[in-house]
């Protein structure tokens, strides 16, 4: 049996490298002899691991190619560290094998998408490709135990799925993003119930910034009302929309007893929600909506069990119907799903415990599985089967089904159907007014219909809530979500030219700072407030932000950020291009001033040609 396989040393690169064009990490394996090991026997026995764990390899090339040893492992490796990523949602493709230096050493690059993820995903990679190695049962991996840790890890550390769509799209037009909630930005992040989710679009002074798919600039305009129940219920009320019956005299009620008085003047059946709605809404596990409640005796249950002692409730009354997402665009609906609420569907034999673990484990992505387990774990959802007259411990008949949520719960009911085409005009001019009514020109718009083919008005038709920051997950399947995400950024962006300043990229083996310097000093003269990062410091204009060696990546992206800049010009050195990546994917000029033997003999580069090839990637 061969020595094991360990992880000498792990780092972090920030931007494109040669090897391909997104941030990662990277692992320095130590990896001994491996003498006559069977490299397709270990495939496959690393293969068997993560299929008895629901997980799998992609299919290996045909023709296999001939890949050996240590060029072998850090392959393996690679696939691996991405397979475990990909099962925290991640949307990562790439890996990449670096076989220098000593005849026991290989680099792996590898993808990432939140770092944590990255390094544990290697280190839970290590130990399936030790344990595919050994030779011993006795060392089997109980690769179940281990990603269940491993999951719960990175569900806490996973990016928002809103903010992966303005992600994709703005890959798509080929505009810059930064992740601020990752290393060097961690520190530019702002409390927000989306753990991982704020990017910047554009570098400098042509950026915008996104939390989820809510652009900042945009929410920084609206007025704190767009958030308080009561607020937008006002409004749509004076624009003589249909809203649900309200008793405004005591808007947020702490007590039973004007929670039982606003019931009784509104009129029961009535549901009980939470009184902000809106900001980061769809990030939570739970709707937050409570009802129908019928009585006195079902509303103090619901009161008790459901919210806590010193939170305030919001009364209204219970709108039968169906509860539809109309997703408004630049003051148009482009979408119209119907939404589903959360249930299980009995089997006769298993409680609705099970069954919520059974539908959980089913769920396509890590996000729903762990909504679909903080929606169990939630008082209110044990308040809301007590008012059906059930329980976790019930098992219900086979095909019976138990509502655990209200229809607009996030993440826990799959896309919903789409609708667009088929909604009358009626109903799609009510979301364009809702928005309107309430000063913006795209949200999320939720309405109760009982009837489409009625009247859109209450009681038949009810706006029951505006969201600024829509979900567009909820209208995956429609096109929809990726046609918000895209008309967003290219709103924010017309072309590429929108969103980066001028670039000036200078390497070489001598000369690099007073060339760089100069530049700066041309596009100072010319009016530009520039940014020059080099080997002696990080600039804006004249000041100096921080002294010392910061020519490349790391100096470049602390002025990034800054939107007081309009033109960068940045020393790039050839120890940064290697070990750290780009800061830029394009720059406007790339110089190089020349290509000497120094430095040759580290980092792989041993002649003057390969240095060359780092060089000339700017």
């Amino acid at each position: 049996m061969p020595q094991a396989i360990d992880i000498l040393e792990t780092s972090i690169f920030f931007g494109p490298t040669r090897h391909f064009g997104a941030p990662g990490v990277v692992f320095q394996l130590q990896v001994p002899a491996l003498g006559d090991t069977d490299c397709g026997a270990v495939r496959r026995r690393v293969s068997d691991l993560l299929h008895g764990a629901g997980l799998r390899l992609d299919p290996a090339p045909n023709p296999v190619p001939e890949v050996h040893g240590r060029e072998f492992i850090g392959q393996l490796f690679g696939e691996l560290a991405i397979v475990l990523q990909r099962a925290t949602d991640a949307g990562v493709r790439h890996c990449a094998v670096i076989v220098e230096g000593a005849e026991d050493r290989v680099k792996v690059l590898v993808e990432k998408e939140d770092q944590g993820t990255a390094f544990y995903a290697g280190m839970l990679a290590l130990q399936v490709l030790n344990a595919a190695l050994s030779a011993s049962d006795s060392l089997e991996l109980k690769l179940d135990d281990e990603l269940g840790g491993f999951l719960d890890y990175a569900a806490e550390r996973m990016l928002d799925p809103n903010a992966r769509l303005i992600l994709a799209a703005a890959r798509r037009y080929g505009i810059p993003v930064l992740d601020l909630d990752q290393d060097p930005f961690a520190a530019t992040r702002v409390d927000s119930t989306i753990g991982h989710g704020l990017l910047q679009l554009g570098l400098c002074a042509r950026q915008h910034r996104f939390l989820g798919a809510m652009p900042q600039g945009a929410a920084a305009k609206r007025p704190p009302w767009i958030y308080q129940r009561e607020a937008v219920m006002r409004r749509l009320q004076e624009h003589g929309l249909p809203v649900p019956r309200q008793d405004l005299e005591f808007p947020n009620k702490h007590r039973y007893g004007r929670v039982l008085r606003a019931a009784e003047r509104i009129g029961f059946p009535v549901v009980l929600k939470r009184p902000v709605s809106g900001e980061a809404h769809d990030a939570l596990p739970t709707s937050g909506v409570v009802g129908p409640i019928h009585d006195a005796d079902q509303l103090e249950r619901a009161f008790t069990r459901c919210f806590e002692p010193t939170s305030p409730v919001w009364v209204e009354s219970y709108v039968p119907g169906t509860t539809y997402r109309f997703l408004v665009m630049d003051s148009e609906p482009v979408s119209v799903v119907r939404l589903r609420a959360p249930a299980v569907v009995g089997d006769g034999q298993r409680d609705v415990r099970l069954l919520a673990a059974a539908r959980a484990a089913s769920s396509p992505s890590l996000r729903e599985r762990w909504a679909w387990t903080r929606l169990t774990s939630h008082p209110a959802t044990a308040g809301r089967l007590a008012l059906n007259g059930s329980s976790f411990e019930a098992v219900p008949p086979r095909g019976a089904s138990v509502v655990l949520d209200h229809a607009s719960a996030a993440f826990t009911a799959s896309g919903g159907e789409e609708r667009v085409d088929g909604m009358p005009d009626a109903y799609r001019a009510l979301a364009r007014q809702a928005v309107a009514a309430c000063g913006i020109d795209h949200a999320g718009v939720d309405i109760v219909i009982d009837d489409p083919a009625g009247p859109a008005t209450y009681p038949n038709a009810a706006v029951i809530a505006v969201k600024p920051e829509p979900d567009l997950r909820i209208h995956a399947g429609s096109g929809a979500e990726s046609d918000f995400a895209d008309r967003l950024v290219r709103s924010h962006f017309p072309t590429r030219e929108h969103a980066t300043v001028p670039i000036v990229a200078v390497t070489g083996t001598n000369g690099k700072t007073t060339t760089s310097r100069m530049i700066a000093s041309i596009f100072r003269q010319a009016g530009k407030r520039t940014g020059l990062a080099c080997s002696d410091g990080v600039y804006a204009d004249d000041k100096l932000l921080e002294s010392g060696d910061l020519a490349g990546i790391t100096g470049s992206l602390m002025l990034h950020p800054r939107t007081d800049i309009e033109a960068l010009v940045l020393e790039t050195a050839r120890g940064g291009l290697i070990t750290l990546g780009r800061s830029f994917d394009v720059c406007d000029v790339g110089v190089c001033l020349n290509v000497a033997a120094d430095h040759l003999g580290h980092d792989g580069v041993d002649t003057v040609e390969a240095m060359a090839v780092v060089k000339r990637q700017i």
